[in-house]
């Protein structure tokens, strides 16, 4: 069965990386993987995913940086932000940025699968 698309998660936390990539995966997407913003765009460089879902708290480069780079030198890829605190004010922050979207931890199945599929719907879309 072919793939419906690559999704790149980045989380430093394990457990959510895994939850993360266990509910990517039931939804048939093919998954790489990231701990850090750093780690992010070099996988982003090396194999284009078709969305990345982007934690903003991290260590050595952090989820805001990695947006700002990832839409400088990969705008065509959507990022959802998955973060535990989005209020109305980091929401638009993050709009501005170039952000997809969020999602807010603790997160449903449901919302990270419409999330992914809305995203690659959005990049797969023909420009008019």
């Amino acid at each position: 069965m072919k793939a419906r698309g690559r999704v790149l998660i980045v989380d430093d936390e394990p457990d959510v990386l895994d939850v993360l990539t266990d509910i990517v995966a039931t939804f048939g997407y093919d998954i790489s993987t990231g701990i850090n913003g750093a780690e992010a765009l070099a996988i982003v460089r090396m194999t284009p995913p078709d969305v990345v879902l982007l934690d903003l708290a991290m260590p050595v480069m952090s989820g805001r940086e990695a947006l700002t780079h990832l839409q400088a030198d990969h705008p065509k890829i959507p990022v959802v932000v998955v973060a535990a605190q989005v209020d109305a004010d980091l929401a638009l922050h993050l709009h501005a940025l170039g952000a997809f979207g969020y999602i807010r931890k603790p997160f449903e199945v449901a919302e990270i699968g419409e999330a992914v599929s809305a995203a690659i719907a959005h990049r797969r879309a023909p420009v008019h």
